[in-house]
């Protein structure tokens, strides 16, 4: 794990005398969250589980954490997406929590969680990482220097940069490009031919949605007006919903261009 030397030290202070038996990471996606499981799990020298966010699969893994006789973490990756019946479940478990369990969870913001739980919880905040840890990262994966500047203006974390590299460096940022600088400015008919390009399905060829849209946010950072300041608010609003359970990626993306496009037209 690169960095985050204040969160490791931190992490290595953990006992098995800790008084919370839940912990939060809270860290946006590819930031090294489950790096930080692995480290609690082993400072703890527990054993891991890992269970889905599903009602049914939470309730189950509560009621086998009663049962026990093994030092267990019970992981909940994601958080963001698990119902509220799920999360209540898990706010009566940490009350009285069991001997031989603890609960970690992962999540993007705090903002997803319920204020008693966050109250409840140790929580571990993943640190912004700095230019020069991304180009370490980025210099020793990808062995060349493709378009480095844009590749560290436009990722945020480790994750961002490996699914970067997946989508392929030149061809994804001259996209993104490519649509910054022409969006407003094509017919229609060309804008929507963007969707086509975009990866809505696991199984679809394209360019991952979740990085297109953050990326886009960043580029509407570029410059300072009104309608970039418009454009990168519609987009923010696009990628929160991009993370909700049942999308429909394809609609949401052509949204995204009707929206943005308004946002250009409205200043005219």
């Amino acid at each position: 794990m690169i960095g985050q030397k204040n969160l490791i030290k931190l992490i290595d202070n953990i006992s098995t005398d800790c008084t919370s038996r839940l912990f939060i990471i809270i860290g946006e996606k590819g930031s090294g969250k489950k790096l930080v499981v692995k480290r609690i799990v082993k400072n703890l020298n527990a054993n891991l589980s890992e269970v889905d966010n599903k009602i049914d699969s939470v309730r189950y893994c509560i009621e086998t954490a009663y049962k026990q006789n093994d030092q267990t973490c019970y992981c909940f990756y994601d958080v963001d997406k698990m119902s509220i019946g799920a999360k209540n479940s898990l706010l009566k478990v940490t009350e009285e929590p069991p001997k031989k369990a603890y609960f970690i969870l992962t999540v993007t913001s705090d903002q997803f969680l319920p204020k008693t739980l966050l109250s409840r919880g140790i929580i571990f905040r993943i640190e912004n990482y700095t230019k020069d840890e991304l180009i370490d990262y980025y210099v020793n994966i990808k062995l060349k220097k493709e378009r480095l500047d844009d590749v560290i203006y436009l990722c945020n974390t480790p994750g961002d940069v490996e699914l970067m590299i997946e989508n392929g460096v030149v061809e994804f940022i001259n996209f993104i490009y490519l649509v910054y600088e022409n969006i407003a400015e094509v017919s229609g008919a060309n804008a929507f031919k963007i969707t086509n390009r975009i990866k809505i399905k696991d199984e679809d060829k394209g360019f991952d949605s979740y990085l297109f849209l953050k990326c886009m946010k960043k580029m509407f950072l570029k410059s300072v007006n009104k309608s970039m300041i418009e454009a990168w608010r519609v987009t923010e609003k696009s990628f929160h919903d991009l993370t909700l359970t049942g999308i429909n990626k394809s609609f949401l993306i052509d949204r995204w261009i009707l929206d943005v496009r308004d946002c250009f037209y409205g200043e005219e």
